[in-house]
């Protein structure tokens, strides 16, 4: 469905595009002191560091997520709405694109207070916040492509501190979330 939807599509459309291109901008100078910081990334796995990262995303998931919803009023219901027991939850998704994965990320980052560590397809990177932050932080990008039998990524070792997954032997189209509780 079109959220676009009724009177005025244009100018609600600009509005949410200026408010987004806003919060990339200032994302990612965040991103750049963020750099500067640790020491021109030799600290990047210092808890601190890790921490401001996701309070970094954490703020600009929740001024977009803003921005869209005054914009097209959108409402986004988690069936079954439980909270989540101790230990690693997994979470599996099929996105459509970069906004399915904000919000799936918004979603448990800043509704369940979640730290998600998240496989995906290597063609989120193109989006420039979330290419950075995501790859200071635990996650794990793969290529598409056909399934030969051979892994097509390597997890970091951030990713397999904590809990460890098994990694997928080739790329798929469904994308795997898992999280750690706490923030």
């Amino acid at each position: 469905m079109d959220v676009v939807v009724g009177r005025h599509r244009v100018v609600r459309a600009v509005i949410c595009g200026t408010w987004y291109c806003v919060y990339e901008a200032v994302a990612l100078l965040g991103l750049l002191g963020l750099w500067v910081i640790s020491g021109a990334g030799a600290w990047m796995d210092a808890p601190r560091i890790q921490d401001a990262h996701y309070r970094l995303m954490a703020w600009w998931l929740r001024g977009l997520w803003s921005a869209a919803d005054r914009t097209f009023h959108l409402t986004i219901a988690v069936e079954p709405a439980t909270e989540p027991g101790l230990g690693p939850i997994l979470v599996f998704s099929r996105h459509g694109g970069v906004a399915n994965l904000m919000i799936l990320l918004a979603t448990l980052l800043l509704d369940y207070d979640l730290r998600p560590r998240v496989i995906m397809l290597d063609k989120f990177q193109w989006e420039p916040v979330l290419n950075a932050l995501l790859n200071r932080i635990p996650n794990v990008f793969i290529a598409r492509g056909p399934c030969i039998g051979r892994r097509q990524s390597t997890p970091s070792g951030r990713w397999r501190e904590g809990w460890v997954p098994t990694m997928p032997s080739c790329s798929s189209r469904r994308a795997t979330t898992s999280l750690s509780a706490g923030a």
